[in-house]
């Protein structure tokens, strides 16, 4: 479903012939209806903070904005919403494994037409290709056997002018959704900075591996990879074949975390949200919601008190600039934030005392 056509439901602004669709898609799983819901949220909060003097506006004071715009919303979409709920039961987990794996590959070739330029640079030695995509950036490139590889902010891809015959090699640091073009005979081998090793011989997945993150994952969406997992001295610590639906999460201390396709329904859409131009942020600890914060708008941010790292942050957001979403992460967080010279400052509230 595309989001202009939910935008406007949610605004009201859709024929009533075509708001059974709406309804009907929501009705199909549980990854659609969180997406609905989600996005009914972030209608709401863009409405306050786009107000003309939002600097001029008490914390109160939003807050009660947020409550009167949250309401009108539902209030104006009360009777689609009893229908709604009066028909939602839930789908079998085969039939929503089905849904979600045509939603997701709908979804990519929707967006791809719309990803934000690329740099790209040959490297220093011949035959070696360097894409590159900068903070708040993100790209697609093209492989030479047609594989198509969409880039995330702060990513790096290198892969040579021209495969040779018998195997296709790609080094990767950073995240990236890839379809590659099927060959059994000719595997592609997609290596990390921190180790990882996949072997492809025709799929769809996703990979997040950046240097500084204490982790990298894989998340298979159709197909199927083998992945291999070296330590610092080359010694292979990790071997396993993934199935569709399976996300592996592997600590920088080796320990390991496979998620099974019973449990990654609606998960799978989460990790490649930014594929779709989107954040999601599900209990995410501040830490990794801050270095992704940087990573999609390009913008250091400076915390003063490392304790607040361990608290979490649940949020979805679609174009929502920097001070729209730490506006929003005050009112569930307990941090305040001031920005200077594109640099943001986070420090802990500061109670009032009476």
């Amino acid at each position: 479903m595309r989001k202009e056509i939910l935008l406007k439901y949610i605004h009201g602004e859709l024929p009533e012939s075509e708001q059974r669709m709406v309804l009907d898609w929501i009705d199909q799983s549980d990854a659609n209806r969180l997406y609905y819901l989600n996005l009914l949220n972030s209608v709401a909060d863009s409405e306050i903070y786009s107000a003309k003097n939002i600097v001029e506006i008490s914390d109160s004071e939003k807050r009660d904005s947020y409550e009167r715009i949250r309401k009108g919303i539902e209030m104006k979409n009360s009777k689609k919403r009893r229908l709604y709920n009066s028909r939602y039961s839930g789908y079998a987990a085969a039939a929503a494994i089905v849904i979600l794996i045509a939603l997701n590959l709908f979804q990519f070739s929707e967006n791809r037409s719309e990803k934000a330029a690329y740099e790209k640079s040959m490297a220093d030695y011949d035959g070696e290709m360097v894409y590159r995509t900068d903070k708040g950036v993100k790209g697609t490139v093209t492989l030479p056997d047609g594989s198509v590889v969409e880039l995330n902010s702060d990513s790096k891809i290198i892969f040579p002018e021209k495969f040779s015959h018998g195997k296709r090699e790609v080094f990767l640091e950073g995240e990236a959704f890839l379809d590659v073009v099927k060959d059994p005979e000719w595997p592609m081998e997609l290596m990390t900075g921190k180790g990882m090793q996949i072997t492809v011989r025709g799929t769809r997945f996703h990979v997040k591996s950046y240097p500084d993150d204490d982790y990298e994952e894989a998340t298979l969406f159709s197909g199927a990879i083998d992945i291999e997992k070296k330590d610092t001295r080359g010694n292979v610590v990790l071997k396993k074949k993934m199935v569709p639906l399976q996300t592996m999460n592997i600590k920088d201390d080796f320990a390991v975390e496979l998620q099974q396709p019973d449990k990654a329904i609606a998960d799978t859409l989460k990790k490649t949200a930014w594929v779709r131009g989107e954040l999601y942020f599900d209990n995410t600890k501040l830490d990794e919601v801050f270095r992704m914060l940087e990573r999609w708008h390009g913008q250091r941010i400076v915390v003063d008190d490392t304790t607040l790292f361990k608290h979490r942050f649940n949020a979805y957001f679609g174009s929502e600039s920097m001070v729209q979403i730490m506006e929003l992460m005050k009112f569930t967080t307990p941090i305040d934030y001031r920005i200077s010279d594109n640099v943001v400052y986070v420090s802990r509230r500061k109670t009032s005392s009476r």
